[in-house]
């Protein structure tokens, strides 16, 4: 990915197509990038991804996919391995998987009341990227994905 210079008024990130799960940010020049977040909060809520792996947190499991920049999505929350009928459900985009009563059902996230507004695919403004996913699993597993940080229709450098 190239970096591009930022003009007076013309966000940079508008003409910067980003890998699977990088978000486009600006630095201190103006210069447009694409970069995993690195950073997981310190909680442990094993998830087993498709790719077969336990992560300690959904978080994990997306930073290790945008790093690597392979496909890995929740399989189900607990370790791989622990799930009884988990390993098979699919779940729409943005549902996880969890095991209740000995059944496998697909639930949608739950989100924190954080609010750190993000712009998806389909040019709405969601509450957190969080809430992007839940509001793709609330209609049925929608195809949206993150375009970049900040409300859409206004460049928010970082």
């Amino acid at each position: 990915m190239r970096p591009v210079a930022a003009h007076v008024g013309v966000d940079p990130c508008a003409t910067v197509q980003c890998g699977l799960g990088q978000h486009c940010t600006v630095n201190e020049y103006g210069v447009a990038g694409c970069r995993c977040e690195l950073w997981c909060p310190p909680v442990v809520t094993p998830v087993c991804g498709t790719d077969g792996t336990t992560y300690h947190s959904e978080c994990h499991l997306q930073r290790h996919a945008c790093v690597s920049q392979r496909v890995v999505s929740v399989a189900f929350v607990g370790a791989c391995g622990s799930g009884v009928g988990c390993p098979t459900k699919k779940c729409p985009v943005g549902g996880v998987c969890r095991e209740r009563y000995g059944r496998a059902e697909c639930q949608c996230r739950e989100c924190a009341g954080v609010y750190a507004p993000v712009c998806g695919t389909d040019a709405r403004t969601y509450r957190s990227e969080c809430h992007m996913w839940r509001v793709a699993c609330l209609e049925g597993g929608s195809n949206v994905a993150l375009q970049h940080e900040g409300p859409c229709g206004e460049y928010v450098a970082k």
